[in-house]
């Protein structure tokens, strides 16, 4: 694990040179596609040692089963049915704790996928900022875009219900310039405006959330500026396991239908 590490952060360190000194986009994305392998190298090492663990207690459960037949025989060896009794007792308890060590199975499984993907978010982010800071192969770094977008939302009910939730990522699939982290962090932060028109005002909040129905974490709630809803996005977001970004939407009024909601960096 140390080894992977170290080899995350010379990589690291090898990115910000060739920043530094402009080096070719070719080389830029090759770096993003190393980190990218180290990323998933720590899953995979992550999930190869729970596997390992596992198997390691599925053969001391079945040790401890078959030492257990064996005192059924010896504790029973003139009682059939007894003995018959304690060799069932034992395999269905053994049994129950081989099914349990399956399920850890199953969620380690499920855990290195979660993992992966987030390996993958952050390659596509990192493709995207060396596609915004290497404009062409002359290497001219671009001038700064605004970020923006806009995110569809169709379960606006008006009135004091429940947010309508919609996923970050479904902003950063349309957003006009890339941003860094824009899953995970949604973009490092700052202020942004929130705008559905003069129509219908808008209350909104971020969350981060494995299920935003159920028990969402409130990282920002906006406050007003005219017409617009104005959301300060903290820095420093750190996502816990399986968790996502969400928007929340309200409003006091009931759109006639589904609303485009442009959202855009103001700070």
């Amino acid at each position: 694990m140390k080894k992977i590490v170290f080899g995350a952060v010379a990589l690291v360190i090898i990115s910000q040179l060739a920043s530094t000194y402009y080096l070719n986009r070719r080389f830029q994305l090759k770096a993003c596609g190393l980190m990218y392998v180290v990323c998933k190298q720590g899953c995979d090492q992550v999930f190869d040692q729970a596997l390992a663990n596992n198997q390691s207690r599925r053969d001391d459960i079945r040790e401890a089963r078959d030492r257990r037949l064996d005192n059924c025989v010896r504790d029973h060896a003139f009682d059939s049915e007894a003995q018959f009794r304690c060799e069932n007792d034992v395999r269905l308890d053994a049994d129950a704790q081989l099914a349990r060590v399956d399920a850890v199975d199953a969620m380690a499984k499920k855990r290195r996928e979660l993992c992966v993907q987030k390996c993958g978010t952050q390659l596509q982010e990192c493709d995207a900022s060396n596609a915004a800071a290497f404009a062409s192969d002359s290497n001219s770094i671009t001038a700064t875009v605004n970020t923006a977008g806009t995110v569809t939302v169709d379960c606006i009910d008006g009135g004091p219900r429940a947010p309508c939730f919609k996923p970050v990522s479904d902003f950063c699939q349309h957003a006009t310039a890339p941003c860094d982290g824009c899953t995970l962090s949604f973009c490092g932060g700052g202020e942004w405006t929130v705008d559905a028109g003069n129509q219908l005002p808008l209350n909104t909040t971020l969350v981060a959330a494995t299920d935003p129905s159920k028990n969402p974490r409130v990282l920002a709630t906006s406050t007003t500026r005219g017409n617009q809803a104005v959301l300060n996005v903290p820095a420093d977001i750190k996502l816990g396991e399986g968790e996502q970004l969400y928007f929340g939407f309200s409003s006091t009024k009931k759109p006639g239908g589904p609303v485009e909601v442009r959202i855009q960096r103001s700070n």
